[in-house]
């Protein structure tokens, strides 16, 4: 669409023409031709609108084009208008190209009627002058501004005394006395000066008085005619003066630069006079132009062609050829310059014409710039292109061709086409193009061709005649198209096709049953969409529809429905000019980022967060927010509820826990007691009875075995153990009922000192330890000693189940896992615990061991339970038993993710 504005704008005449009739023309080529485009279009002969006098030269060109010849020269063509008269048009370039798939003749042309009529009429004034110069009776001469006499144009008489003294290069002061010479320099320097017409009397010879008459030529030189007055064979000055007032209208009104110069092979050579388009052309005023040569106003890039072309002028009457002038200002014009020898006055001068083609070079860019894009689209459309002449011999073949078929070489005359058709098919191609040549008509076939890997492809082959712009028939331009696919395709097509009118009436009931359920469900969504407003702002929840900026954070609002606008004591238009952060708290929009990341992981999200009212009032929300494409935009829903009054609630059912928490533990610390109570009797029993066995011993009298005796001492101090270590544990218990200087710390720093304290154990039996432990923040809120000895009790009971265990291949896992929580898992490959077993082992005082008090279990749920987490057990796949810890994920102000949505 650009290259084809640029076309039609141009000020040149643009047309392709096809044989004899015109396909295209732009405007200007329309006004130049002064017929209308619709008319010259329909024509069959558009040459009937040339003159026939130069019908002969148009055809000439025509057929050097189609024939592939380079046409690069201009030549000049009379066009008949409809007034009858003829236009005169300079056509600037012509080419052969492809066109519709035929071969056209493209080419520019510019109205040249105006510049002919000048040149005629120059001519014309230019012969009249030289006719007077022939025919007057004056002497004329050219004089300088230093009075040297530079040319004899005209004598009255070759034997005259006056004759005698006039001579060139002879100085005025020494053909005259100084009287007569100083006034003829003062007339001289004032015609120079103010461009006028001097006359005066002078007395060059005995008894005659001439009228001499001064006219500037140039800046530097003068026109000096002397009329014998006594004979009155001058003619009337007043008709020489009309004769220079039209050439110099003519000189100064012509649409081309004009330049004159004297006779020079050299390029440095000053202008003696240009015109006035010159100065505006170039930019400079006429006193800078005539202290300048060709070679100051033309281009580097040019100046080479033109001083050999002015070497080539000075042995020619006229030349032509292109250059590029600089303007003042430092712009590049391309120029055409017809350049002329002229005699003026027994005095040759150069007179040297440029013509703008600044435009005319754009257009013939374009030309060119088509033509390659046809050159590419034949290579790079996916059919296989060939052309061949009148005999069927091939003279193109385009890229597709040569890949399809292997062939490298590029000289399409080497190529023989029928040589890839499948030999059974080759007659029938033969017959169906003879035939198609014959009749000059178009021709359609499908035949298998031989392809690049020795495999015969069906292709569906088409072609069209080329004819000469004189109709003469010059051969076809061929495509073909690979049509394997489709005919295996067809040929599966016909069976399905079968098949499909078997079930087609089945399908068409079916279809009927589908469109009523449709038509139906149409009404319903209808209906719905009608209601689909009243019910968004009937909804007791407030909705706002909110953009996603390019940082992932909530952005303008785009919809809320009435509830919102109520809830928050904006109006909607105030609510649509603002963004989700502007209805934020402070805390809220802390969290917005964490809580944007999870939205857009998993598309929806619940959390709660204070949003702010236009009077400043703080609200608290539960937010349910989802993620949905709105015209191809990720955009978020938040559906806000006000949960102020739920949280009251949920503080005072957080109050009624916590006094039903007291009541558990007061039965607790009772079971505990009976606990206690059970267990401490027994090691007091055996101390009592080993206590009284001595006192009777000592009250009978009897000798007492001192080896008994410091056998039973060490039974009371063992079980005096024994109680102080159930003291201890039931105070560790107790310990970790209360609220410990709880911070916030890594829960994988617990782990690594556990695994500090544990590896000599580990490896004094055998045990391999493996950790799999995630890089992810494992941050808890707790207390880090309380936390190792968790681990550490885990991984005790996992050593002692594993030493008693008969296996050779004893192993501990700790593995962490960041996802909605924190997960800690202690597994072994031991026996394993039973189901029985499991449903008693956290609580206080039961054991399985001999030697175990049944309390550290007790503490670690205890611990991890005061930490707001979780503990459990599960078998592992093969064998053995996985202790679980579950913790919530910690928010970045320090508070614990609400982890229950």
């Amino acid at each position: 669409m650009k290259y084809r504005n640029l076309v039609e704008n141009l000020s040149i005449g643009i047309y392709i023409i096809q044989g004899t009739k015109l396909v295209y023309g732009n405007k200007n080529f329309e006004a130049i031709i002064d017929h209308p485009q619709s008319e010259l279009l329909v024509v069959d002969n558009i040459y009937n609108y040339i003159h026939p006098g130069d019908w002969e030269l148009v055809r000439e060109i025509m057929q050097k084009c189609l024939s592939g010849q380079k046409v690069d020269a201009r030549y000049e063509v009379r066009i008949l208008t409809k007034t009858g008269t003829c236009r005169y048009v300079e056509v600037l370039s012509s080419h052969c190209i492809e066109f519709d798939g035929q071969p056209s003749v493209a080419g520019a042309l510019v109205d040249i009627t105006e510049r002919k009529k000048t040149e005629a009429e120059l001519h014309r004034t230019q012969e009249k002058l030289r006719g007077v110069l022939n025919a007057a009776s004056d002497t004329i001469s050219i004089i300088d501004k230093d009075g040297v006499i530079c040319e004899i144009l005209s004598r009255t008489n070759e034997n005259s005394e006056m004759a005698a003294k006039f001579s060139v290069g002879k100085n005025i002061c020494d053909i005259v006395d100084r009287t007569l010479a100083h006034k003829t320099m003062q007339y001289v320097h004032m015609a120079l000066k103010n461009k006028t017409v001097c006359t005066f009397d002078c007395q060059i010879e005995k008894n005659k008085i001439y009228e001499a008459r001064l006219a500037a030529l140039n800046p530097h030189e003068a026109v000096l005619m002397l009329r014998d007055n006594t004979t009155r064979r001058l003619y009337d000055s007043d008709n020489f003066r009309t004769i220079q007032e039209r050439c110099e209208a003519l000189f100064n009104n012509s649409n081309d630069a004009i330049f004159v110069s004297p006779p020079s092979t050299s390029k440095h050579a000053s202008f003696l006079e240009v015109n006035d388009r010159a100065c505006s052309f170039l930019g400079y005023t006429r006193a800078e132009l005539l202290n300048m040569s060709i070679a100051d106003i033309n281009d580097s890039s040019s100046l080479k062609t033109t001083s050999s072309q002015l070497e080539k002028l000075m042995k020619m009457e006229h030349v032509f050829f292109e250059a590029t002038f600089r303007t003042k200002s430092g712009r590049q014009i391309a120029v055409e310059i017809n350049a002329y020898m002229v005699k003026f006055w027994n005095t040759f001068r150069v007179i040297t014409i440029a013509k703008d083609v600044s435009e005319q070079k754009l257009s013939e860019r374009a030309l060119l710039e088509s033509e390659e894009r046809f050159h590419y689209l034949s290579n790079n459309i996916p059919l296989i292109l060939w052309m061949d002449d009148k005999d069927g011999n091939c003279t193109f073949v385009n890229e597709k061709w040569r890949e399809y078929t292997g062939v490298t070489t590029q000289n399409p005359a080497e190529i023989t086409w029928t040589d890839y058709i499948h030999p059974k098919d080759r007659q029938m191609v033969e017959d169906t193009f003879c035939s198609a040549v014959n009749r000059k008509k178009k021709y359609f076939y499908e035949y298998r061709m031989l392809r690049f890997d020795g495999r015969y492809r069906w292709v569906q082959s088409s072609g069209i005649p080329r004819f000469d712009t004189d109709n003469t028939f010059v051969g076809y331009i061929n495509c073909c198209l690979d049509i394997h696919d489709k005919i295996l395709a067809d040929r599966d097509l016909k069976y399905y096709y079968k098949r499909l009118e078997r079930s087609a009436e089945e399908q068409t009931r079916q279809l009927a049953n589908t469109n009523a359920i449709l038509a139906q469900e149409i009404f319903v969504r209808r209906a719905a969409e009608k209601r689909y407003r009243q019910l968004f702002d009937s909804v007791q929840d407030a909705i706002f529809v909110w953009k996603i900026t390019a940082q992932g954070l909530p952005g303008r609002i785009i919809e809320v429905n009435n509830v919102a606008c109520r809830w928050l004591g904006y109006s909607r238009n105030e609510l649509l000019s603002l963004c989700m952060f502007d209805t934020m708290s402070n805390q809220g929009k802390a969290a917005t980022t964490l809580r944007m990341e999870k939205l857009l992981a998993s598309r929806q999200a619940i959390f709660e967060f204070d949003q702010v009212t236009k009077d400043g009032r703080i609200i608290l929300a539960e937010v349910n927010a989802h993620l949905f494409a709105l015209n191809g935009e990720l955009v978020g829903l938040s559906i806000a509820r006000d949960i102020s009054g739920r949280k009251k609630a949920e503080t005072e059912l957080l109050a009624a826990r916590d006094r039903i928490n007291k009541a558990e533990k007061l039965a607790f610390l009772g079971n505990m007691a009976a606990g206690i109570a059970h267990e401490i009797n027994q090691p007091l029993n055996s101390i009592k009875v080993t206590a009284d066995s001595i006192l009777m011993w000592s009250k009978e009298g009897n000798t007492y075995n001192w080896e008994e005796f410091l056998e039973d001492v060490q039974t009371i101090s063992e079980q005096s153990s024994r109680i102080a270590s159930i003291i201890k544990y039931i105070r560790d218990l107790i310990r970790t009922n209360q609220t410990p200087n709880n911070q916030r710390f890594s829960l994988a720093i617990a782990i690594r000192n556990t695994i500090k304290m544990m590896t000599p154990n580990l490896d004094a039996v055998g045990v391999t330890l493996i950790h799999d432990l995630t890089d992810d923040p494992l941050e808890i809120y707790g207390s880090l000693a309380y936390m190792e000895h968790v681990i550490l009790n885990l991984m005790n009971n996992a050593l002692q189940a594993l030493v008693s265990s008969p296996q050779p291949q004893k192993e501990i896992t700790i593995r962490t896992k960041y996802q909605d929580k924190i997960i800690l898992q202690v597994s072994d490959n031991g026996p394993g615990i039973p189901e029985a077993v499991k449903a008693k082992i956290f609580t206080p005082f039961f054991t399985t061991k001999n030697d175990g008090m049944g309390l550290g279990l007790a503490i670690v749920k205890s611990v991890v339970t005061s930490n707001g987490g979780n503990i459990m057990i599960f078998d592992n796949p093969d064998r053995g038993v996985t202790f679980q810890l579950e913790f919530p994920i910690m928010e970045p102000n320090g508070c614990k993710e609400d982890v229950s949505n």
